[in-house]
């Protein structure tokens, strides 16, 4: 896994380094187009009225199938972080983007999307997530002593240090 994290690790940052995108030919197109047919199968077999998809990659196969095929349902994307993946800019050929918020208009922009197609209605969430609690009862039902600083840590897939080291020195 080490292997397949540092190789994720450089193709993100090719992505971060490009100046937009130009749907130029590229390996990962072509692996995208490989791996393609199995969903281009599904979709003409089932005949969904739309897709929704969280992540980018699964964007990017049904762009290639777009590309290469024509008609397809439609589709949106939705960004479940506070920016916009390198690789969103490999799916304008798709209908929307979900965003969450306005703020993401610029990113999205340079990407290459229209504003027709960014929809700024915020990062999916349970009902129950959504729900206020103050902080004794959230400290109470979590089995924290009231009178300790607490620090939550968070951290995306991509880790990006030893988190461990970074819990220890917090």
């Amino acid at each position: 896994t080490a292997k397949l994290k540092k190789s994720y690790a450089a193709f993100y940052r090719m992505g971060e380094k490009r100046k937009a995108n130009s749907y130029k030919p590229s390996i990962s197109r072509f692996a995208y187009f490989i791996m393609s047919r199995k969903i281009r199968l599904l979709i003409e077999k089932t005949k969904p009225d739309a897709i929704v998809y969280t992540h980018v990659f699964c964007g990017f196969i049904l762009d290639v199938i777009k590309q290469k095929h024509g008609l397809i349902p439609k589709c949106v994307g939705v960004v479940t972080d506070f920016a916009m993946h390198p690789y969103w800019e490999e799916t304008l050929r798709l209908d929307y983007v979900v965003t969450p918020n306005e703020l993401i208009y610029p990113a999205a922009s340079r990407k290459g999307y229209s504003y027709r197609q960014v929809l700024p209605f915020g990062i999916p969430i349970r009902e129950e997530f959504s729900v206020v609690t103050d902080k004794a009862t959230a400290r109470r039902e979590l089995g924290l002593d009231e009178t300790l600083t607490t620090i939550m840590f968070m951290s995306g897939s991509m880790g990006h240090s030893n988190l461990c080291k970074v819990v220890k020195e917090l």
